[in-house]
């Protein structure tokens, strides 16, 4: 689908409007999905795998008609009563990297038994960070775009939406709205850093630092999260942080309004999920979303995306997506091979398709293209990037099946 380096994307249209044609239809499904064309084998408890191949026809004088190979992976994970649910994990070296797919079955202390490839990225950015909606553990890490996401919350139920995020910082004497996470701050902007997703902050003119200290990792989202200010500093270089602790990156004008702000001083940090009431426990972007109440749709145009990815996105391509039943109980999540002889890849509608058949009333794509890896306990399920090594492109993230541990 989508490949992460978002820049080449502009050179590359010229060449897919004469590889390709016109954009695909939003909701035309190039094959006849049907529910008896999966057969579903249990890997292991709540999670169940199955494929869908076409060997494809040829379209003999007329290739418009010409209907291409494809094959497809796909996982479908039962969260109630399984033990099973779902993690947005980012790499351990938290800022400024990336990791392959493999790597994120090695966190420690945490049971990863299956895992699709994540959100967008840019390759040409310094900071490796997800584009998208990003909660992990509970912690706010990034909130930029008004891209589709995957929200987990506390009851364990998963939906897929568009969310908007509204967060502020508050003392007994202001109240600032938070313009962003683990980011630069603009002008006269608010901003927090985590050291659950990064290593130091970033150095930046003009602008106050507060370091914050908290006991515990508390949910953030849909919440208030109290700290306590540790001390004042001018943010001239990057500052240096624990796994618990907040920094606090006031700019500009705003600084006038933050006052009072001394060592010892509370400060309640609170940020909600628009269109959400429970606590919000993980969440991971992408976009867009292609499947809305069981019908196939075309967002991109609502999601910011740009003209070049609008006419990129409907194409057939290494497809990664993840779709979700009507209760939020059962996810499923598709790989499709491309780019290859048995394979040429899926459209978007068709993604929407197959995964709707499967079972899925809302679904979502994620970053594609070379990006495209699903892993379980044996390993890869699809033909990786880099074949012949069967290793897979770096990721700012990835969404992981996670075996609770028994109390």
């Amino acid at each position: 689908m989508v490949r992460s380096c978002l820049a080449l994307l502009p050179a590359l249209l010229v060449a897919l409007v004469v590889a390709a044609g016109s954009p695909a239809s939003a909701s035309e499904c190039t094959y006849s999905f049907a529910p008896e064309d999966l057969s579903w084998v249990e890997e292991e408890h709540g999670i169940w795998y199955s494929e869908y191949s076409h060997k494809g026809t040829p379209g003999g004088k007329n290739k418009g008609k010409e209907v291409l190979p494809v094959h497809v992976h796909l996982l479908k994970v039962e969260l109630a009563d399984t033990g099973l649910t779902l993690r947005s994990l980012r790499p351990l070296g938290r800022s400024q990297r990336l990791e392959q797919i493999v790597d994120f079955f090695r966190k420690g202390g945490v049971d990863v038994r299956a895992a699709i490839n994540g959100d967008y990225f840019s390759f040409i950015e310094s900071e490796k960070d997800p584009l998208g909606l990003h909660i992990s553990g509970g912690q706010l890490l990034w909130f930029p775009a008004n891209t589709t996401s995957l929200v987990v919350d506390e009851t364990n139920r998963v939906t897929i939406d568009r969310f908007r995020m509204k967060a502020s910082v508050t003392t007994a004497d202001f109240s600032v709205p938070l313009a962003g996470v683990n980011r630069k701050a603009e002008k006269d902007e608010v901003v927090l850093y985590s050291g659950f997703y990064r290593d130091d902050t970033l150095p930046q003119q003009g602008c106050d630092g507060y370091r914050l200290t908290r006991d515990k990792l508390e949910p953030m989202v849909n919440g208030t999260v109290k700290a306590v200010v540790k001390d004042r500093f001018r943010v001239l270089n990057a500052a240096r942080m624990e796994p618990m602790e907040l920094l606090l990156v006031v700019c500009g004008a705003t600084r006038k309004k933050v006052t009072g702000l001394d060592a010892g001083k509370e400060v309640s940090i609170s940020s909600t999920l628009t269109g959400l009431k429970p606590v919000a426990v993980e969440a991971i972007s992408g976009g867009p979303r292609i499947l809305r109440d069981g019908n196939v749709v075309s967002e991109a145009g609502q999601e910011g995306f740009s003209v070049a990815l609008r006419f990129y996105i409907p194409q057939r391509h290494p497809r990664s997506a993840v779709g979700v039943s009507k209760d939020g109980k059962t996810v499923i999540m598709l790989v499709a091979e491309g780019r290859l002889k048995r394979s040429s890849g899926l459209t978007a509608a068709d993604a929407a398709c197959i995964l709707k058949t499967a079972g899925a009333q809302d679904a979502m794509l994620f970053d594609g293209g070379g990006s495209v890896a699903l892993m379980g306990p044996k390993g890869f399920y699809n033909v990786p990037h880099h074949k012949r090594n069967r290793t897979a492109r770096d990721l700012a993230n990835t969404l992981a099946v996670i075996r609770r541990k028994k109390k």
